[in-house]
């Protein structure tokens, strides 16, 4: 957001809003203002979480989200969150939430999943700029004995295979542009 505290400004702050705004169902409906906030600030962004298992919230979804004329501007900031553990405590099994959920999203548009689930995750945790980096902290923690104990040391060719693994993420980014 641009807002300046102590001297620093915190334009570069990145926000995810959980649930886009929550579950309407409960009276939680703050979707008009996180639209609102997206529209205003490049780095808010907004999830389809647990509440997406939710029929209501789906079709809350559609009316007020996708068919608002503002949904064009803010589909590039819509991840899909997955919240597992919250889908197994509304009773709602994670892959069957999964595949209505892709399936709903591919009624209304079939590039939305993949937006949703790949090319806006990618770039709001910034994994082209981040990979190498996580890369090493993985490796970093397979170090201490007693992980080494419990998981056993990490080969070279293990090593290698997360490098390599790391330097195919990145890439990944480059193909997301290309694809949309």
């Amino acid at each position: 957001l641009d807002q300046t505290v102590n001297g620093t400004r915190l334009n570069t702050l990145r926000l995810c809003l959980a649930h886009f705004g929550g579950n309407t169902t409960l009276g939680r409906d703050w979707s008009e203002q996180i639209i609102a906030l997206m529209l205003e600030y490049p780095n808010v962004h907004a999830d389809l979480s647990s509440s997406f298992g939710n029929k209501g919230f789906r079709r809350f979804f559609k009316n007020t989200i996708y068919e608002n004329p503002a949904f064009e501007k803010i589909r590039e900031r819509i991840l899909f969150g997955t919240d597992w553990y919250m889908t197994l405590l509304d009773g709602v099994d994670y892959l069957d939430y999964c595949s209505k959920t892709k399936s709903f999203l591919d009624d209304l548009d079939t590039s939305l999943w993949f937006r949703f689930t790949e090319v806006n995750p990618f770039a709001f945790y910034r994994l082209d700029e981040q990979i190498e980096r996580i890369a090493e902290n993985i490796i970093a923690k397979r170090q201490p004995k007693d992980i080494k104990e419990i998981l056993g040391p990490l080969s070279i060719e293990k090593i290698d295979g997360i490098r390599k693994d790391a330097a195919y993420i990145k890439v990944v980014k480059q193909i997301h542009k290309s694809i949309l």
